[in-house]
């Protein structure tokens, strides 16, 4: 059986800039064989039928997969999803293209259509391009400019994620240079089910576009310098990464969410019951060794972003780049000796409006003004009333 190709695809961008591990060239030969499960067959027999629509095919929509050899259990699958995004489908401008394979050099910006008519055969780019498929594009000469629409059926929860989405982004970029058009454009996730599609729409400038162009630069630039390290994260565990079974950081958060993974049915249960006021001292007493493995262990993932980002200075998520930075908050603590008799003598501090023991500078803010607000802060600091504390945020840079 053939082993996939092993290069930087659209639909695994995402992927890439969560962890580049898996796309170093020294990892090719590491790649498991494709053998695509069924809800991936369900897939590709709707695309096909998008497809057939978009194109006014005149022929049966089950005769077209009959005719590919789809399984009959996934012809009717996509079968019922079809019907339930026909309405949508043929709603799309007049000239929309479907199923167009493209070649994008991030370095340079330039970006050509593929013309082999295999389905997701990139022989023809070279190593420098990012490749992938555009499921529908638009790109008319009237005043709505571009659009690039991915079919998605194969997630069990919708998520609305067009923003920040880098398949949609490499889509708008290869389709603008390809068409010799501004770098901007609307894009969008369709998400065909049973009962309808849900759809989410995202605009991108010009400057945004720019962000992820330099982003996918960065991408291929690392693949060719084979540094990249495992860097944990969901992927390690959601099925997404091609080296999960082989990549040592996967197999380690594995071992460790294990025991998490075997007690998440029972949590449920337990805490359905606690809510309901029926639950039994075990179930209590799992509920709270769940949730303190569970803690312990995002902890730990946490921790290892921390640390990942420290040496990197900072991760891109959707065609931006996010510092973390320490951010010093101060709070009231109206528990320390003298603090609340310091307070009574304000008359202009409604003291009854104040929950037990506790405050803030911003309901100071908003009784006394900022400038009294900050004295009275003074004050309560000379009683040892204001506590200091730090957290991280994320931050464009």
């Amino acid at each position: 059986m053939p082993k996939r190709k092993h290069r930087l695809t659209a639909s695994k961008l995402d992927l890439a800039m969560k962890c580049g591990y898996a796309f170093r060239r020294d990892k090719a030969n590491d790649w498991p064989h494709d053998e695509a499960g069924r809800p991936a067959q369900v897939g590709r027999a709707f695309h096909r039928l998008a497809e057939h629509c978009i194109q006014g095919s005149t022929v049966d929509p089950q005769v077209r997969l009959e005719r590919e050899r789809f399984p009959h259990d996934v012809i009717a699958d996509a079968l019922v999803l079809f019907e339930a995004a026909e309405p949508h489908l043929q709603g799309l401008p007049k000239g929309t293209r479907v199923e167009v394979k493209f070649a994008l050099n991030p370095e340079t910006g330039a970006a050509y259509e593929l013309v082999s008519p295999k389905e997701r055969d990139y022989r023809e780019a070279s190593s420098d391009e990012a490749v992938g498929t555009v499921d529908a594009l638009y790109a008319g000469s009237d005043l709505s400019g571009i659009k690039v629409v991915d079919f998605q059926t194969g997630q069990s929860n919708y998520k609305g994620d067009a923003e920040g989405n880098a398949q949609l982004a490499f889509g708008l970029l290869a389709v603008a240079a390809a068409h010799r058009k501004p770098a901007q454009g609307n894009v969008a996730i369709w998400w065909a089910r049973p009962d309808g599609v849900k759809e989410d729409w995202h605009h991108i400038d010009e400057a945004e576009a720019a962000r992820w162009r330099r982003a996918f630069a960065e991408l291929l630039a690392q693949s060719k310098r084979n540094d990249a390290e495992p860097t944990p994260g969901p992927h390690c565990w959601q099925k997404f990464c091609p080296l999960r079974t082989v990549c040592p950081e996967a197999e380690r958060m594995a071992q460790e969410l294990e025991p998490v993974k075997r007690r998440l049915p029972m949590l449920g249960e337990a805490v359905a019951a606690i809510r309901e006021k029926r639950a039994t001292k075990p179930q209590v007493a799992e509920a709270i060794q769940a949730s303190r493995l569970a803690r312990e262990y995002l902890k730990g993932l946490d921790d290892a972003i921390k640390g990942y980002v420290a040496t990197e200075g900072g991760i891109p998520l959707g065609g931006k780049v996010y510092d973390r930075r320490t951010v010093r908050r101060e709070s009231i603590d109206l528990s320390a000796p003298g603090a609340l008799e310091a307070l009574g003598n304000l008359d202009t501090l409604d003291l009854d409006s104040i929950a037990p023991r506790k405050m803030t500078k911003q309901a100071l803010t908003r009784q006394l003004g900022p400038r009294a607000a900050e004295d009275v802060v003074e004050l309560l600091r000379g009683c040892g009333a204001v506590r200091q504390s730090e957290r991280d945020e994320w931050r464009e840079r």
